[in-house]
């Protein structure tokens, strides 16, 4: 059943950039570079068995699609694994030497705690 789970979060693709937001808006004023990404980011939580995070960045031409899709091996609530997948898309960016991040959710706790730490 997980794999099910995994592999459909893949087909759906669309349906995961949904829940993010109007990213739509924010790719209009993106001023992109080959060191800047649009990052999606989401953690799930399923009947307490299954936690996993889904992470999709994208750039201009020179940056392909970033994608990092991971089991996690112990159950967290949905808020924690929205910061693990927050977490490991930052991670994955450093790996790609990324300079810029902007980073969509659709958590309001994970938002509004970001938000205080950064003074936005």
């Amino acid at each position: 059943m997980e794999d099910r789970i995994v592999s459909r979060f893949e087909e759906d693709e669309d349906e995961f950039r949904s829940c993010c937001g109007d990213v739509e808006e924010m790719e209009e004023s993106f001023e992109g570079n080959e060191f800047s990404v649009i990052m999606l980011f989401k953690g799930v939580s399923i009947s307490e068995r299954f936690s996993g995070i889904g992470v999709i960045m994208e750039g201009c031409d020179e940056v392909s699609v970033i994608r990092v899709q991971k089991k996690l091996e112990f159950f967290v609530d949905e808020e924690v694994a929205d910061y693990l997948a927050l977490m490991d898309g930052l991670a994955e960016a450093i790996r790609n030497n990324v300079k810029r991040v902007y980073a969509f959710t659709n958590s309001h706790t994970l938002f509004d705690h970001v938000s205080q730490f950064f003074h936005f």
